[in-house]
């Protein structure tokens, strides 16, 4: 496992401790725990967003309508 150094100010440190204290747990432990979810949470709306994409792309349910117009008219 790595090492990590964070400078936080010393009042966000001391409410991060008491945080700590009542969940029985470390302010190591807390920011770990907090990074996962994060990391996580990430990798879920991407892969989300891709399977999405993928049944999109799989299926186009898009319609236009009559094509009533040349290519020249467009360009007017």
């Amino acid at each position: 496992m790595a090492n990590l150094t964070l400078k936080i100010d010393d009042s966000l440190l001391k409410k991060a401790r008491k945080v700590a204290i009542e969940k029985n747990t470390s302010v190591t432990s807390l920011v770990r725990n907090y990074l996962e979810q994060v990391t996580y949470r990430a990798e879920d709306s991407k892969n989300a967003t891709i399977t999405k994409l993928k049944r999109l792309y799989s299926s186009p349910d898009i319609r236009v309508g009559n094509i009533d117009w040349t290519r020249e008219e467009l360009y007017e």
